[in-house]
């Protein structure tokens, strides 16, 4: 080869060099940045009934960075069932073969559709509160069985932290509470009953007759035996108690109690009516009083005498339903000891007013 075929080898060489060198030089599309993971799924807890288990939790408010707002599409939830004695690491939980639940999270920004209440539906907003609910065969479980759950948040295919394990022990026991005493007052009825164990936390329920339906007294477990609530007189009530064992972040519920009825009787005096006032007129003697303070009273009864030390009877023949009265029966020249006493619905009777004589016109 010549030296001018040398150059110009040299010379192809070197373009097809800074040809190459352009070309990488040059943009493509830019990738898209990952999406931050969101924080931990907070506050997993688990409560079990006689027939479900309830996993409660709350979606995830920020990104494991503290960013928002949290890029969390959804909330998976993985369980699996072992014996007590079995350890079970928060890996094998996470495997795809034991997911239990899915729930979706709508952007922060996004309303909830039409009519649904917060953490139900089909998705749930971040920082909200949220369940899941699993039936359970009681009479189908083998003794020693743990159920044991764990949930994260998911950003696309990427997890966030998952939360520290939930495991929830299937067959054992929770002690029912001692039988129901009744008391009450003129206000309150008061209902005490005995913890079978220490540590017990409990809820009260009024269960109606007919029907059996519960209704909760306390809307917070009571580590208390005793709970007080408005009476009411003369009308059948019936009462029932779920012991709760709470471990932590798992509390295991026991049956409702067997129902105990009290009718509560009203024997308690209303408050006497006060600040009465006899004044004469032309054909009788008018009555003012002050209502008595009692929210039950029925009616006043009014009492006269015909002298100052006489023992007053009764003058109206039925309560009287206003804080007055005309005394037309009085007779001219008469001094007459007049009172007031007041009448609940029960028929209970009040200490009397004060005492006002009065001497009838002539």
């Amino acid at each position: 080869m010549t030296r001018r075929g040398d150059a110009r080898a040299a010379a192809a060489a070197l373009l097809l060099v800074l040809t190459g060198v352009a070309g990488c030089g040059q943009k493509g599309p830019p990738l898209p940045p990952l999406r931050p993971l969101p924080a931990a799924v907070g506050d997993l807890r688990a409560e079990r009934t006689a027939d479900q288990i309830t996993i409660q939790f709350t979606v995830p408010a920020t990104n494991r960075d503290g960013s928002t707002p949290p890029a969390v599409d959804r909330v998976e939830i993985h369980a699996m069932t072992a014996p007590e004695a079995t350890p079970v690491t928060r890996e094998q939980l996470i495997d795809p073969k034991n997911l239990v639940a899915t729930i979706a999270v709508r952007p922060a920004d996004a309303a909830a559709p039409s009519g649904t209440p917060s953490g139900t539906g089909t998705s749930v907003a971040p920082g909200a509160a949220a369940s899941h609910v699993e039936q359970r065969r009681p009479d189908q479980e083998p003794p020693s069985m743990v159920r044991h759950y764990v949930a994260a948040g998911y950003a696309g295919r990427r997890r966030g932290a998952e939360t520290a394990m939930v495991s929830v022990p299937l067959s054992r026991a929770v002690p029912a509470s001692g039988p129901l005493a009744f008391t009450n007052d003129e206000t309150t009825l008061k209902l005490t009953w005995q913890a079978p164990a220490a540590g017990l936390a409990f809820r009260v329920y009024e269960v109606a007759s007919g029907t059996g339906a519960a209704t909760l007294l306390n809307a917070q477990p009571i580590t208390a035996t005793e709970l007080t609530t408005p009476v009411a007189f003369g009308r059948e009530r019936c009462f029932a108690i779920r012991t709760l064992q709470v471990s932590g972040r798992v509390t295991l519920e026991g049956g409702l109690s067997e129902p105990q009825c009290v009718t509560s009787a009203d024997t308690y005096a209303p408050a006497a009516p006060t600040k009465l006032v006899a004044t004469p007129t032309d054909g009788g003697v008018e009555l003012l009083w002050s209502e008595s303070l009692s929210a039950d009273v029925a009616g006043y009864l009014v009492l006269r005498g015909d002298n100052p030390n006489a023992i007053l009877q009764q003058l109206s023949r039925e309560p009287v339903t206003e804080a007055k009265f005309r005394d037309t029966t009085a007779r001219s020249g008469v001094t007459y000891t007049y009172s007031v006493i007041a009448v609940d619905k029960s028929g209970n009777r009040s200490e009397q007013s004060n005492r006002q004589e009065v001497t009838a016109r002539q």
